[in-house]
């Protein structure tokens, strides 16, 4: 992308500037009105937990990513078992930010060449893969190191008897679901260096992550920084219990700041950000604004 006038934002020496270097960004179609009724690929709207008393809390309406399931596991060295069971956003978060990672320079390529220190931030607020793949799959054994750490648990790497055994279990575990391990996820499969965080904040989680990172940046404790975000609607409860709540709008459409606001539109997408210091920035050709 063609580079942009830079103005900063926020008043501070040009030392402590941020800018944003790359984006990505992949988002259900545009157009005057996008809200739809769930497809069936997703649920049968007029049925189940998201049908009946619920068409009237806005639970049928969203705006849904085309080709969500969609994913290249070979590129991203993630056996096919794993795949499987990995919630698809964060397998999302890994196709954008290999986006973002080109638009540095680099290839993109998962276990690419050595970069300079690189903090990274993954916003996931909802994880309904955990309660569809619940249903159908096996508890983990007892003992199981990856359910043993739970939450805390980022990621590592596995011997090649452990990768062999993931591989063949049909079971999920924390690494392949848990939202907190998306940035470990992130930063792994690039060979990242530097602070690594999940941020969950509802709605605000990429605002609050991209304040984090800008601050990383321009305190020095990272070079650069990347931040990715998803957000997939794949379980009906979910759904229908946020329309139970009015909280969504019974037709779908967003009326933020409007008289006849009546709740929210769900919409799903990934994006990413790359931010780096104004001066590393600065001899960027990608370079798309400062911070």
């Amino acid at each position: 992308p063609a580079a942009v006038a830079r103005a900063p934002l926020a008043p501070g020496p040009p030392s402590t500037a941020v800018a944003v270097t790359s984006a990505c960004a992949r988002l259900p179609p545009a157009g005057a009105d996008t809200a739809s009724v769930a497809p069936l690929a997703r649920w049968d709207a007029d049925s189940g937990p998201a049908g009946g008393h619920a068409r009237a809390h806005g639970a049928r309406w969203a705006r849904w990513l085309p080709r969500a399931a969609s994913f290249d596991a070979a590129s991203f060295r993630v056996p096919h078992g794993e795949a499987v069971r990995m919630d698809p956003q964060q397998r999302l978060m890994l196709e954008a930010s290999a986006e973002v990672l080109a638009g540095w320079g680099g290839s993109g390529d998962a276990r690419g060449s050595a970069s300079p220190p690189t903090a990274v931030a993954a916003c996931v607020s909802f994880w309904d893969y955990a309660s569809l793949l619940a249903a159908t799959c096996p508890a983990p054994d007892a003992g199981d190191a990856y359910a043993a750490t739970g939450k805390c648990f980022s990621v590592r790497g596995r011997s090649r008897d452990e990768g062999r055994r993931a591989a063949a279990a049909p079971r999920p575990t924390p690494t392949t679901l848990h939202p907190q391990v998306a940035a470990g996820r992130v930063a792994f499969t690039f060979d990242l260096h530097g602070p690594a965080l999940a941020v969950d904040t509802a709605c605000s989680s990429s605002l609050v992550a991209a304040l984090l990172l800008t601050r990383s940046v321009a305190r020095g404790d990272a070079r650069r920084a990347l931040l990715a975000a998803a957000l997939l609607s794949l379980d009906p409860a979910i759904q229908s219990g946020l329309g139970a709540a009015s909280m969504l709008s019974p037709d779908g459409r967003v009326k933020a700041l409007d008289a006849a606001a009546d709740g929210y539109g769900r919409g799903e997408g990934v994006v990413a950000l790359g931010l780096a210091t104004a001066a590393e920035a600065a001899a960027s050709p990608t370079a798309l604004l400062i911070l």
